[in-house]
C-alpha cells in the first residue's frame, strides 16, 4: 500500500468529544502501537467508522477545505443567478404579493390572477392520492425465477416494513409527499434528502426547495458534479446543542446573542458535497463538509462515500471513488437547453400570468376611470368650492337655473372597457390552461348529455401531459426507495425489522458456544427471525412505487378492476382470490384483511384442490369442444363429397340422355335422308373428364346417312376430346343401341 493512500491525522483528535468519553466510559484505553497506527488510516476506515475528521485534522487544513469550498459555492451561485431572478419572481407571483402602482394613478390595479397557483394546486390534488394510495406506498418487484416463492416472500416482508416505516415511523415523509406534489409544479425541480437518524434508528427524510440546493448549470448528475452545496439555517441554540453532542466542533462562530437578534439567533449554514484530495495521492475523493457561512468555520468533515465505493488498482492505488449520493432530484419538465435545473409550471406561465394580469388591471382601470366620471364646469354655474357629496334619495339646492346648469356641465370623455381587451383575456386563460392540463372535464364540470365513454375518453386525452410528468415522479421515486433499502440493510437493527413483522426475535447475549440464538441445550435448532441485511440485499429483488403512472382517475381504476373480473371471474387459470382484492382496491375499500382474511393451511389445500380440479374440468372440456369440432369439420367433409358424387351421377344421367337422342335423330335422318353426325363430348370439370361424344349417326333404308364429325371437347384442363372419328361411317340398323 502506498504511503500516500493513508491519512495523516493530528495526534490524540481522532475521535469526536463523545466517542472519546464513550471510550473513557467503557475503559478502552489504546495503546501506543494502536495509537500509532491510528495516525494512518485508509479511507475506507474513515468511511467504513464514519470518523468526523473536523476533529482529527489540522484548523490550517480546515480552513483550507473551507476556502475551496466556498469558493465554488460562490461560482455556482453566479452562474446560475438569472435562473434565481426567475426564481424569485415566480415565488412572488405565486404568494400574490400587492405593491403599489403609480401608473396610471398611484393606486391603480395591480390584481394577480392566481393563473400559475391553481395548475399547481389541480395538480397536486391529483398526483398526491395516487402516490399515498392508502397503505400500499412501495411494492416489490423479484428479479428472475421464484420457484419457491422465497423471493416473493421476502419482498412481502420488505414492502410491509417499508410501508411501515413511510406511513407511520417517518412521518415527515408523508408530510413532504403531500408537499412536494404541490410545490413541484411552480418550482420545476426539487430534492428530497435521505440519510440514517441513528437516534431513532430510522431513515430521515427532508424536503429540500430547487433554490436551496446550489448546483452548476452545466452538471449532468450529482454524481459526477465535482461540488454542489446545500443552504439550510440553524438557531444559535441547535448549533450549540450539536457542538456538545459531538457532532459539531467547538470553536467561536461569532454569532449574536439569540435575545438581542430579531431572528432568534438564525444561522446560514452549508453542507457543501466537494471533491478533496485529502490523502494527497493525486485523486480528489469525495467529502461531506458542514461549514458556517458567516464565520467560514469548517464544523464537520465527513466521508462522502461508502467503503464499497472505493476501487484500487493491481497497485493498490486508488482507482475510482463514487459519491454516495444521499438527494434524489425531482424534476418537473426537463430543460429544453438542458440544463440541470428543470422548468415548471411557474416558468412555461410566466410570461402569459403576466400578460394576463396587465391585461385584467386595464380592464378595471377603465371601469373604475368610467364610474368615477368627472368633467368640466362652465364659468356660468356659481357653486360653493369642493366635493359635494350625496347622501342616498338626497337633492341639493343650488342658485342657478336648471338650463343653464346643464348647459355650463360637460363630462369629460371616458371609454368603456374594451371587449376586445376581454375577448383577448379570455382566449389567454383558455390556452394556458389547456397548457396545464386545466380543462372543464379534468375539473369536474361535464356538460350535459354527455356520454360516458365520451367523458372517459376526454378524459384520458387531457391526462397525458400529467401522466408523462407523472412518470418522471414515479422514476424519482424508485431512486428514493432504493436510497432507503440501502441504509435498511445498511444499519436496521434486526429486532427492529423483526417487531414490525411480528416474527421471533434471537437473543445472542444468551447464546453458548456451537450454539444458534434461542436454541437451548439438547433442543432443536429454532427458527431465527428475518434479517433486514438479508431481506434488504440488491441480488435479486429492487424496490419500485406501486403507483400506476397510467393510472390516475378512480374511473380508470374500477374499469381495469371490471375487466379483469370479466376475464379472470371464474377462470381456473387466474387466481380468484387476488382477482377479488385487486377490484377491492380499485374500488378504495377499507379494511380488506377483514373482509378477506388468510385461509388457514386446511382452507389453503381445499381451495388448491378445487381450483386443481376446476383446471381439470376446464381442460377436459376444451379437449371435448376440440374432438366436438373436428367431428363437425369431418362430418361437412362428408356431406362435400356426397354432394359432388351426386353431382356426377346427374352429370352421366345427363349425358347417357343426350347420346340416346342423338342416335334417334341419326335413324331418322338416315330413313329419310342424310343424318346429322353426333356431337363430341361436352366439356367437365378436370377432375371427371369429358364425356366421349356419340358415334356417327347410322343410316338405314333407302339413302345412307351423312357422316357427321363428332366435336372434340376441349383439353385446357377441362376435358377430354371425342373418340369419334372424323368421317364416321353409318351403322346397321340392328346394331343401334337400346
Amino acid at each position: 500500500m502506498e504511503d500516500e493512500d493513508l491519512l495523516d491525522l493530528e495526534p490524540g483528535l481522532q475521535d469526536s468529544p463523545a466517542d472519546m468519553a464513550e471510550d473513557a466510559m467503557e475503559g478502552e484505553y489504546a495503546s501506543e502501537e494502536d495509537e500509532a497506527q491510528e495516525q494512518n488510516l485508509l479511507i475506507e476506515d474513515v468511511a467504513g467508522q464514519g470518523m468526523d475528521l473536523a476533529f482529527a485534522l489540522e484548523d490550517s487544513k480546515l480552513d483550507r477545505i473551507a476556502q475551496r469550498c466556498l469558493e465554488a459555492y460562490r461560482r455556482d451561485r453566479e452562474e446560475r443567478e438569472d435562473w434565481e431572478q426567475g426564481f424569485d419572481k415566480i415565488m412572488a407571483l405565486v404568494k400574490a404579493k400587492r405593491t403599489a402602482k403609480s401608473f396610471p394613478w398611484p393606486g391603480a390595479a395591480n390584481v394577480k390572477y392566481p393563473l400559475i397557483s391553481k395548475a399547481a394546486l389541480k395538480f397536486g390534488a391529483r398526483a398526491y392520492p395516487a402516490i399515498v394510495n392508502g397503505t400500499d406506498v412501495v411494492k416489490p418487484a423479484t428479479v428472475g425465477e421464484d420457484p419457491d416463492g422465497e423471493k416473493r416472500k421476502r419482498g412481502d416482508r420488505v414492502a410491509t416494513h417499508m410501508n411501515y416505516q413511510l406511513l407511520i415511523d417517518m412521518p415527515e415523509w408523508d408530510i413532504d409527499t403531500d408537499r412536494l406534489c404541490h410545490t413541484l409544479p411552480l418550482q420545476g425541480t426539487m430534492f428530497r434528502q435521505v440519510i440514517w437518524d441513528a437516534e431513532y434508528t430510522r431513515p430521515l427524510t427532508t424536503l429540500i426547495s430547487g433554490k436551496d440546493l446550489v448546483v452548476t448549470q452545466a452538471a449532468k448528475d450529482l454524481e459526477t458534479v465535482p461540488h454542489f452545496a446545500k443552504e439550510f439555517p440553524l438557531f444559535v441554540h441547535q448549533i450549540q446543542e450539536r457542538m456538545k453532542s459531538g457532532q459539531y466542533r467547538q470553536v467561536d462562530l461569532g454569532m449574536d446573542d439569540p435575545e438581542d437578534s430579531d431572528e432568534a439567533g438564525k444561522q446560514e449554514m452549508l453542507e457543501c458535497h466537494c471533491r478533496y484530495d485529502l490523502d494527497e495521492d493525486g485523486y480528489a475523493e469525495p467529502w461531506i463538509a458542514v461549514i458556517h457561512k458567516e464565520s467560514e468555520k469548517l464544523l464537520s468533515l465527513k466521508a462522502g462515500f461508502w467503503p464499497r465505493g472505493v476501487k484500487r488498482n493491481e497497485k493498490g492505488e486508488v482507482q475510482s471513488v463514487k459519491r454516495h449520493v444521499e438527494f434524489v432530484k425531482y424534476g418537473f419538465i426537463p430543460d429544453p437547453e438542458g440544463q440541470f435545473y428543470d422548468i415548471g409550471y411557474g416558468q412555461l406561465l410566466l410570461e402569459d400570468s403576466e400578460i394576463i394580469n396587465t391585461v385584467l388591471n386595464q380592464l378595471m382601470d377603465a371601469a373604475t376611470d368610467q364610474n368615477l366620471g368627472g368633467g368640466f364646469i362652465g364659468q356660468g354655474v356659481s357653486l360653493k368650492g369642493g366635493n359635494l357629496e350625496f347622501r342616498r334619495g338626497e337633492w341639493k339646492f343650488v342658485n342657478v337655473a336648471g338650463d343653464q346648469l346643464r348647459n355650463n356641465i360637460v363630462p369629460r370623455p371616458t371609454s368603456q372597457p374594451s371587449p376586445v381587451l376581454f375577448n383577448l383575456l379570455t382566449m389567454l386563460v383558455e390556452a394556458a390552461s389547456d397548457l396545464a392540463s386545466d380543462s372543464d372535464i379534468m375539473s369536474g364540470n361535464v356538460p350535459a348529455n354527455t356520454p360516458a365513454t365520451t367523458v372517459l375518453a376526454s378524459i384520458e386525452e387531457a391526462q397525458k401531459v400529467f401522466n408523462s410528468i407523472y412518470k418522471r415522479i414515479y422514476r424519482s421515486l424508485s431512486e428514493e426507495f432504493y436510497l432507503i433499502a440501502q441504509l435498511n440493510a445498511a444499519y436496521l437493527p434486526p429486532e427492529e425489522y423483526q417487531k414490525v413483522l411480528d416474527t421471533p426475535v434471537g437473543q445472542p447475549d444468551q447464546m453458548q458456544p456451537g450454539m444458534m440464538p434461542g436454541q437451548m441445550p439438547g433442543m432443536p435448532m429454532p427458527q431465527m427471525g428475518p434479517d433486514p441485511s438479508v431481506d434488504y440485499s440488491e441480488q435479486d429483488r429492487d424496490i419500485v412505487p406501486v403507483a400506476d403512472p397510467s393510472m390516475t382517475t378512480s374511473a380508470q381504476k374500477m374499469m381495469r378492476a371490471q375487466f379483469l373480473l370479466q376475464i379472470g371471474g371464474g377462470n381456473p387459470m387466474f387466481d380468484q382470490r387476488e382477482i377479488m382484492r385487486r377490484a377491492l382496491v380499485a374500488a378504495s375499500i377499507d379494511d380488506i384483511q377483514s373482509l378477506m382474511p388468510d385461509p388457514g393451511p386446511e382452507q389453503a389445500a381445499q381451495q388448491q384442490q378445487q381450483q386443481q380440479m376446476a383446471l381439470r374440468a376446464a381442460m377436459a372440456e376444451i379437449l371435448g369442444n376440440e374432438a366436438s369440432a373436428t367431428d363437425d369439420m369431418m362430418s361437412a367433409r362428408l356431406k362435400f363429397i356426397e354432394g359432388n358424387v351426386k353431382a356426377q351421377e346427374a352429370i352421366l344421367e345427363a349425358a347417357a340422355m343426350r347420346m340416346s337422342l342423338m342416335n334417334m335423330m341419326g335413324v331418322m335422318n338416315g330413313a329419310y335422308g342424310p343424318a346429322m353426325g353426333g356431337m363430341g363430348g361436352m366439356a367437365y370439370p378436370a377432375q371427371n373428364g369429358g364425356i366421349p361424344g356419340p358415334a356417327p349417326g347410322p343410316g338405314f333404308g333407302n339413302g345412307s346417312g351423312m357422316e357427321g364429325g363428332g366435336m372434340a371437347g376441349p383439353q385446357a384442363g377441362f376435358g377430354q376430346p371425342s373418340n369419334a372419328p372424323p368421317n364416321g361411317a353409318g351403322l346397321p340398323a340392328d346394331s343401334l343401341p337400346v
